[in-house]
Order: structure tokens, then sequence, then C-alpha cells
């Protein structure tokens, strides 16, 4: 069984704590999708998914650091729409994503 239930999250500058946790906690996102980057024998970053997570305002306040839960070992993800080109822009869903130069 994994022990990755709980993250908690606090900045290291003493002075930034309470601005940290105050704009985290009144922004209403409270779920968050985790993935951890290590390190792989040849150098690179290898991210391995944790799962979702969510935010305890109230233990957050006790704690005085952002504590997120672990909700889900899964997520629901979807597959992207076809890439289509239209002139020199590059659409998916009628959403213009980036401009070709």
């Amino acid at each position: 069984m994994s022990l990755e239930l709980i993250i908690r999250e606090k900045s290291t500058n003493p002075l930034e704590v309470k601005p940290h946790m105050e704009y985290h906690i009144n922004s209403n996102i409270h779920k968050r999708i985790v993935f951890a980057g290590v390190k792989s024998p040849l150098g690179g970053v290898i991210y391995k998914f944790k799962g979702e997570f969510n935010l305890d305002v109230e233990q957050s306040y006790e704690e005085q650091c952002l504590v997120w839960k672990r909700l889900a070992t899964r997520v629901k993800t979807y597959k992207p729409l076809a890439y289509t080109c239209e002139n020199s822009e590059i659409v998916i869903n009628e959403t213009i994503i980036q401009e070709r130069t």
C-alpha cells in the first residue's frame, strides 16, 4: 500500500507562508492532478502519476500549510480531437492554439 496519501505544501520563505496559503485557498481551485518528477539513470526526468488530490482547507489552517489529500489513483482522460490546419493556424476544437510564423 502506498503512503502517498497527503501532500503538505509550504513556502520556504516564512514571510510568504500566509500569502501563499491565502492565494491558493481563495483561488477556489482545490483539485490537482499530481505527477512526481524523478531523475532517470540516463539523466532525464521521468514523471510518475501520483493521483488526484483535493485541498483540505480546514486542516490547512490548522497546520499552517496547504494540505492536499489524495482522492483517487486514477483519473478520466479524454483523447484529443484530430489536428486540422486552416490557413496558417493550428486549430483544435475550433479554437486557435498557435499561429505559425
